[in-house]
């Protein structure tokens, strides 16, 4: 059983755009105060907006159902009817290299179910850790070792690494301790948020990523998507090192917006180029100090014309129609 790529697979199609009832926003108590990033999928609010309905359509009308046949796998093999059943997924990371994260999933989920499913990997163990057993299975499809646990019966938390695992439960258990409140990684605005996004010590992402110079320029940054009436709004905060740093990145991005709208406005300009341009006229950049704010309201019209440009899918790699893509 493949938990990894279903769990992708899912998050990847709530988070394109970018996926008894509660809608419950990131919890800086499940994550460990050392973390680096954190991306939180609120798959209550989502479920219940516009933006889903839209995602949830273009997802039913690909020609050949490979992502709703990911879906559909992922609901059989974890016990869960998708979406209903799902709350939220968190995924936090304490670096920004291999082995460094943890994905925690908020669901109603069959755990004797998925057990007896990972028994029979021939590489299953239980080990126990404090008073939760983690479990472990190898995963042909990424050739490693996987480690799950179920934390509550509605919390499980997996990872490529016993270690992120029970930082995870160290932290549930309130034996470590979690993110504050005021921390930048969980400083991000906005209602009715759908997906959060937010990084801290960028720098260390820059020697990662060294053909990005823009993250060395950078302390801290979130991103937020929210649906506000009628309106996907995306929002951002960028903490510069300093205010000439945050001044450059804005001229930037407000030079992305102008050649995007000489693109969408050049003669024989296609329909997405046309599309692209108006969805960024609406972006609006400010800055104070060392901090870019951004800000880009999206009609829900154009999300429904963005989705509808996109191009229909078809069998990756040559494969037959519905095979599972590996991320």
């Amino acid at each position: 059983m493949k938990l990894q790529p279903y769990l992708a697979a899912g998050v990847m199609a709530m988070a394109f755009l970018s996926a008894a009832v509660r809608a419950d926003p990131l919890d800086p108590k499940r994550v460990p105060a050392d973390a680096k990033w954190v991306i939180h999928l609120d798959m209550d609010a989502t479920r219940r907006s516009q933006t889903w309905d839209l995602l949830a359509a273009k997802i039913k009308q690909e020609p050949e159902q490979i992502l709703q046949g990911k879906i559909d796998t992922m609901s059989t093999d974890l016990g869960i009817k998708f979406p209903d059943d799902v709350h939220g997924v968190t995924l936090f990371g304490r670096g920004f290299g291999e082995q460094s994260g943890a994905i925690l999933l908020d669901a109603a989920m069959d755990q004797a179910k998925i057990t007896a499913a990972l028994q029979a990997n021939v590489a299953f163990k239980k080990i126990s850790y404090n008073s939760h057993d983690i479990l472990s299975w190898f995963d042909k499809d990424n050739n490693k070792t996987m480690y799950g646990c179920f934390a509550t019966p509605s919390l499980a938390v997996m990872a490529d690494s016993v270690e992120q695992v029970q930082a995870a439960l160290d932290v549930r258990d309130g034996k470590t301790a979690s993110l504050k409140p005021a921390d930048a990684l969980a400083t991000g605005k906005g209602s009715t948020i759908l997906l959060y996004l937010a990084g801290d010590g960028l720098e260390e992402l820059a020697k990662v990523h060294p053909e990005s110079p823009m993250l060395a320029q950078l302390n801290s940054a979130w991103v937020t998507i929210s649906q506000e009436e009628g309106k996907l709004v995306v929002r951002a905060a960028l903490n510069a090192k300093t205010s000439d740093a945050a001044e450059q990145i804005k001229k930037m991005a407000e030079g992305v917006q102008s050649f995007m709208a000489m693109s969408g406005g050049a003669e024989g300009a296609d329909h997405r180029a046309k599309l692209a341009a108006a969805v960024m006229a609406g972006l609006a950049l400010k800055t104070s100090g060392q901090t870019l704010d951004a800000e880009l309201p999206v009609s829900m019209e154009n999300v429904a014309s963005f989705l509808n440009a996109m191009p229909k899918r078809g069998p990756a790699g040559g494969g037959p129609p519905g095979a599972p893509a590996h991320p």
